[in-house]
């Protein structure tokens, strides 16, 4: 055991003691005080595939949320998906306030943007593995959810699941979906961002931008050579990349060093289907994201 000031490091072997946590934060039988974050140990070995893509992922991680450096168009999103989330929490039948695990919350001190409308309303609580910024406005749990879900404190005990593009960083959803059932209560949900990588999609993402620029300026000329520069110069190129990403795509092939799963429109039934009944997908016009809703069966069972 390991007391901080505002870290209480307990051994995953500790998954039947009495841990209580709320917004006030955690603690556990025999040690003294309330702490604002929980780091779980891991006790079993994990995949060094695991590890490298988390290490990959941490320079994007930082320029996101820590920096707030995203890009307009994703801030956007961030905002579309906080009114998504409130829309989907407001209609369940629960207590006063529900408790909410946040799956992939991120390394900001602060919580996501998407959280914003739902915040002081709800038990949140943030889950990331990666272990930085542990004094946070919420509370945190540093901890993989294959470890967090052992835990008998947390079973049947969430109300709501957020995923906020953190599905495909998981090297199996179906274990995920199983990790959930011991934390759900009846009825609960499972909401999820999800980008896409469907070529049209992406095609059309980037379509959007291309020519957003190519009629920046007024001029008729101007506009006339930005267009023809992009159909000899870019489009090529362009052209060559989307199909590249679609031989990788048919032939299962890793498109970058971040994510283990990378789902397509066709995927999104059998993989939501592990999370209960669909009750939602929202794609959102011209861009790759999809917001969906999955809620769990009123009468849940291990």
């Amino acid at each position: 055991m390991v007391e901080e000031k505002t870290v209480l490091t307990v051994s995953s072997s500790r998954k039947n003691d009495a841990l209580t946590w709320g917004q006030d934060g955690f603690s556990i039988q025999g040690v003294e005080g309330n702490f604002r974050t929980l780091k779980i140990e891991e006790d079993e070995a994990i995949s060094s595939d695991w590890k490298v893509k988390q290490d990959s992922s941490l320079t994007e991680y930082l320029d996101s949320y820590v920096y707030g450096q995203s890009i307009s168009p994703t801030s956007s999103i961030y905002k579309l998906f906080a009114i998504y989330v409130k829309s989907m929490v407001h209609d369940l039948n629960g207590p006063e306030q529900l408790n909410v695990l946040d799956v992939g919350c991120g390394i900001g001190k602060n919580h996501p943007s998407y959280i914003d409308l739902l915040a002081d309303k709800v038990n949140y609580l943030g889950l990331d593995a990666i272990d930085i910024h542990p004094n946070r406005d919420y509370p945190f749990i540093c901890s993989r959810i294959e470890t967090m879900s052992e835990f008998s404190s947390f079973h049947k005990k969430m109300d709501a699941f957020i995923f906020g593009t953190s599905l495909d960083h998981f090297e199996n959803y179906e274990d995920v979906s199983k990790m959930i059932n011991k934390m759900a209560t009846p009825g609960a949900i499972s909401i999820f961002w999800i980008g896409l990588h469907d070529v049209p999609l992406v095609a059309g993402e980037e379509g959007v931008r291309i020519f957003q620029r190519i009629f920046e300026d007024e001029g008729p000329l101007t506009v006339m050579g930005h267009f023809l520069k992009f159909v000899f110069l870019r489009f090529p190129r362009l052209f060559y990349a989307l199909q590249r990403r679609r031989k990788r795509l048919k032939n299962n092939t890793n498109l970058d060093e971040f994510h283990f799963n990378y789902f397509r429109v066709k995927d999104l039934p059998e993989v939501l289907s592990c999370f209960g009944e669909i009750i939602d997908i929202t794609m959102i016009p011209v861009t790759t994201s999809v917001f969906c809703t999955c809620q769990q069966p009123s009468n849940l069972t291990t």
